[in-house]
């Protein structure tokens, strides 16, 4: 993700963290796309993964992307992660 991008959502949170008390908002470094979560996996499969998308990643062009809404991890009753959802995109599917 741009540096731009995350200084952006890095803002939001300021804001938000100045109107909600209790909670703990990350660092901006820690802002990232998740394409696909994968769950716990050990070493060797996470090196073979990590192989595979340098690959793609070289061929990958620049891809847009807009959020669609935000949304909460494991749900809004007790979240313990707020998400930025993407409208879909045929080029995130195709990258998918």
């Amino acid at each position: 993700m741009p540096d731009a991008i995350k200084k952006d959502i890095s803002h939001i949170i300021k804001k938000a963290s100045e109107n909600f008390s209790g909670i703990r908002w990350e660092k901006p470094g820690k802002i990232h796309v998740t394409p696909k979560f994968i769950g716990s996996i050990n070493d060797k499969t996470r090196d073979d993964i990590l192989g595979i998308v340098k690959k793609i990643a070289v061929k990958t062009r620049t891809i847009k992307v807009s959020f669609s809404h935000i949304d909460a991890f494991p749900d809004f009753r007790k979240p313990r992660v707020l998400v930025l959802r993407l409208n879909k995109s045929q080029q995130l599917q195709d990258l998918y």
